[in-house]
């Protein structure tokens, strides 16, 4: 069974009701999920951060081996 995975808002319409005799009801309306997807620039620079402290990192390491 494959799950759901990823960051959003997910919103249960639930509706609890009492009979006469006291004995809980719930009902169960909709549910709604909203994930919102980055935009392609934001992407882009996150990816050029991460290759730039990449190549810090590995002339750092260089520079320890000599």
């Amino acid at each position: 069974m494959s799950g759901l995975t990823g960051a959003g808002t997910a919103t249960i319409d639930l509706t609890f009701l009492t009979t006469i005799q006291g004995v809980p009801i719930d009902h169960f309306r909709s549910i709604t999920y909203n994930f919102e997807v980055p935009e392609p620039a934001s992407v882009l620079l996150l990816g050029g951060g991460l290759i730039g402290f990449a190549a810090k990192l590995r002339q750092n390491m260089r520079v320890k081996r000599r």
